[in-house]
């Protein structure tokens, strides 16, 4: 609860400046996405590690168990996230300049490399290496799935790999956001 209330804190910063970019549906299911996006690959990491050091529970098992799911989950989670970043792009078929065009044109003039660099992350470490986890079967037992290890490699080098892209994002929340107008002009 504690964590919902300090995302909901930073969501409302940003809301508070009025700027047509940081308004609360856009900002609010950016900040909460990413929650997502790199809450759930962190928990199947710790489940994982502790499956490998304790005695509870095997990594095969958490896998059959809930570890497809959360890796559905994860796919879920980025492909809606990356589909909501996408539709910024819509802004530059409007003929007049608004805030929200000059940000969709910094996204794919000036910051186009850091824009193609947050996709790439975000599709590689949200839809292909989750695939990769799905692409083997789990059973029980653990006969015909992955090694332990194979796990906890592929699902930290997810984590890494979203956290890139996530980082990406914020950097170009922050640097494609277009205000109304320039700080100090007239408000005529």
């Amino acid at each position: 609860i504690a964590g919902l209330a300090a995302v909901g804190c930073s969501i409302m910063i940003y809301v508070s400046t009025g700027r047509p970019c940081w308004s609360l549906g856009r900002t609010g299911a950016k900040f909460l996405a990413s929650c997502a996006v790199l809450g759930l690959p962190v928990a199947l990491l710790t489940s994982l590690v502790a499956a490998i050091v304790g005695t509870d529970c095997t990594a095969p098992e958490i896998m059959y168990r809930y570890g497809q799911h959360v890796c559905l989950a994860v796919m879920a989670a980025v492909a809606v996230k990356l589909l909501f970043e996408s539709t910024q792009f819509l802004e530059l078929r409007r003929h007049a300049l608004t805030p929200l065009k000059r940000s969709a044109v910094l996204l794919v003039d000036d910051l186009g490399s850091t824009t193609m660099l947050r996709f790439f992350f975000g599709i590689v470490g949200g839809l292909v290496l989750p695939g990769i986890l799905l692409s083997e079967r789990a059973t029980l037992d653990g006969a015909a799935g992955y090694h332990p290890f194979f796990l906890i490699a592929t699902v930290l080098l997810m984590f890494v790999t979203l956290l890139i892209g996530e980082l990406l994002e914020r950097t170009l929340f922050f640097l494609a956001s277009a205000s109304a107008k320039m700080p100090g002009a007239s408000h005529a």
